[in-house]
């Protein structure tokens, strides 16, 4: 990955976020009525209104935002929540080997 895709960004952020990122959003899409709704402007929405009741998000949202914004002007929905999935499991993976 290069820093152009985002790659940069996701390193910033922490195991703990990254895994929360990837199983709440996961989850949240499974259960959604409408998927495409469990979107970047959905996650963004979420952070910001439950900021301080996690503390990884808090610890993690200079780095969160701006990795949101690069997925969402980069890729067109629904592929950009998609794509941060994706990019975001992998990154986990690389972490595990280590």
């Amino acid at each position: 990955m290069s820093a152009q895709d985002g790659s940069e960004d996701l390193r910033a952020i922490d195991r703990e976020t990254l895994r929360w990122l990837v199983d709440f959003t996961s989850w949240k899409r499974r259960k959604a009525a409408r998927p495409e709704d469990v979107g970047l402007p959905f996650l963004r929405r979420y952070i910001d209104e439950h900021l301080y009741d996690y503390y990884f998000l808090h610890r993690n949202y200079t780095h969160l935002m701006p990795l949101l914004d690069h997925y969402e002007r980069r890729y067109s929905a629904p592929q950009d929540v998609e794509r941060l999935l994706a990019d975001a499991r992998a990154h986990l993976e690389t972490l595990s080997a280590n």
